[in-house]
């Protein structure tokens, strides 16, 4: 047994030697195997989360750039005319469309031609006593084959002029790369902020003033209407997404005065915010005019021009508080432009353009003064306007108190009448009956005649009574008591007195 045991242990320790080698290659390559797999796992989490972290810092870049804080102000910013360029160019790619026929389109006007002669004016640019130039887009104001910078006088100190009318998104974003406005600015514009403000920023300053349509066969008649003007040193960028007048008259006030003032950047401002608030003078001259009619007019109105007087305080007073809240803000605003202009520390080019911004400051000045004055005439108008509509109520008042009166009168007058034909009824009813008739034997007319004269005796004694106790019903309603009746009263005092008294004395 003991050899048999032995023998077994030896064959299975040989057995286990014989396998050994072949057992320890299998784990090895496996063991390599899981390496490699673990290296490749390790290789693609790496790979996963670098591309996890670069999509993530994609993202947040795309958001800063989105942001409107996004920094882009220039150290020394000029007009990037490349951006211009390029946007006129795609511009222009995409309006042009093949003309099917040269003899047709030679011969015969075509509907494109025909359509851009009908778009309005969106764009004018224009730059000290030059023509301006008026197009329905930015690449109409450039001639074909030339570049934006063919509309800027070169060496010329005269400020220039861009006027934009309704842009839309991809015209104001070009726009405010290509001059460099902050997002800030831009996204006031795209959205038509409301609030009159000024905001100066590093290398210019903007204004946001409202002014109204002007239009009166319009339905939009004194609505307001934002207009932004963006100020640089060398020039002037406004917007306005409705019809103005505005840049027009700024345009030929600076044709004729040309000669005798030093047009800037800054006189454009000014001569548009002036232009702004002298566009309400002739609108307040007429409510003044409306006010002095209304109140001379309010005592003097006959029934028919009832409705159309109250139709004519209503229309006023609302035009009143229009212009109210459109001025309501022009003078802080105004006071603080001037305020700004004389900080020279705010503005560029202080030793060459101090004296001139002084000079507009007190021009700023006189355009305060201006709105204060008219907002306060406004005020007076609504206190007029309002007495008027007091007076109106109150005529009307009155004049239905004495139609009552006059309908009541009317009535004590019918029922009179109406006491007096009673008994008159009675008598005709008991003639009427078969009954015997006083004075029917003797065969004549005395009896009938003395019946009817009672009866008219009758009549006459109820109606002076009648009358006598109507009038004095209604004086005493508004007048001293009769002086007949006060001494009646008195007398019959006097009567109930003494009775009282003989009665006490006799106890």
């Amino acid at each position: 047994m003991a050899s048999l045991s032995s023998l077994s242990t030896t064959s299975l320790d040989d057995h286990r030697q014989h396998d050994w080698p072949e057992h320890h290659g299998r784990r090895r390559s496996s063991t390599r195997r899981q390496s490699i797999v673990e290296r490749k796992i390790s290789r693609q989490m790496t790979t996963q989360s670098l591309a996890r972290t670069i999509s993530r810092e994609s993202l947040t870049s795309q958001s800063t750039e989105a942001d409107v804080c996004f920094p882009l102000t220039r150290e020394h910013p000029h007009i990037d005319f490349n951006v211009l360029d390029s946007f006129i160019a795609e511009e222009r790619q995409c309006n042009v469309k093949p003309v099917a026929s040269r003899t047709s389109s030679k011969y015969s006007p075509s509907s494109e031609s025909l359509h851009s002669n009908n778009l309005p004016t969106r764009f004018s640019f224009m730059q000290g006593d030059n023509d301006t130039t008026h197009s329905h887009d930015l690449s109409g104001l450039v001639p074909e084959g030339k570049s934006f910078k063919s509309l800027f006088a070169p060496g010329s100190s005269a400020p220039w002029w861009l006027d934009c009318s309704c842009p839309n998104d991809d015209e104001m974003k070009t726009i405010a790369r290509a001059f460099g406005i902050h997002p800030l600015t831009a996204e006031d514009i795209r959205t038509q902020e409301s609030r009159e403000k000024v905001e100066l920023f590093r290398h210019y300053y903007f204004v946001c003033f409202h002014t109204f349509d002007q239009d009166q066969e319009s339905q939009e008649y004194l609505e307001p209407i934002n207009f932004y003007i963006v100020v640089f040193a060398e020039g002037v960028l406004s917007f306005h997404y409705s019809p103005a007048p505005h840049p027009v008259s700024v345009r030929r006030r600076i044709r004729q005065l040309s000669d005798y003032v030093n047009v800037s950047a800054d006189w454009i401002c000014y001569a548009l915010i002036d232009d702004i608030v002298d566009a309400f003078v002739p609108v307040i001259d007429a409510i003044e005019y409306e006010a002095d009619a209304i109140e001379d007019a309010v005592f003097e109105l006959r029934d028919v021009d009832f409705a159309k007087m109250l139709e004519r305080i209503g229309e006023s007073r609302r035009k009143v508080m229009l212009l109210m809240r459109l001025l309501s803000n022009k003078a802080d605003v105004i006071k603080m432009f001037a305020k700004r202009y004389q900080e020279k520390q705010h503005f560029w080019h202080q030793d060459q353009l101090t004296m001139h911004r002084g000079e507009i400051a007190l021009y700023l000045g006189d355009i305060q003064d201006h709105v204060l004055t008219m907002f306060q005439n406004l005020n007076s108008y609504e206190k007029i306007f309002s007495r008027s509509h007091s007076n109106y109520l109150a005529q009307l008042q009155v004049m239905s108190f004495n139609a009552n009166k006059r309908i009541n009168e009317l009535f004590s007058q019918i029922t009179l009448i109406g006491t007096i034909l009673v008994p008159l009824n009675l008598v005709t009813g008991l003639f009427g009956m078969n009954v015997t008739v006083p004075g029917e034997a003797t065969g004549s007319l005395n009896w009938w005649f003395g019946i009817m004269a009672v009866l008219i005796a009758i009549m006459l004694v109820s109606f002076i009574g009648g009358s006598y106790w109507l009038n004095t019903g209604v004086d005493t309603l508004g007048q001293p008591e009769p002086t007949h009746r006060r001494i009646m009263r008195r007398g019959l005092g006097a009567e109930v007195k003494s009775i009282i008294s003989s009665w006490t004395n006799d106890d």
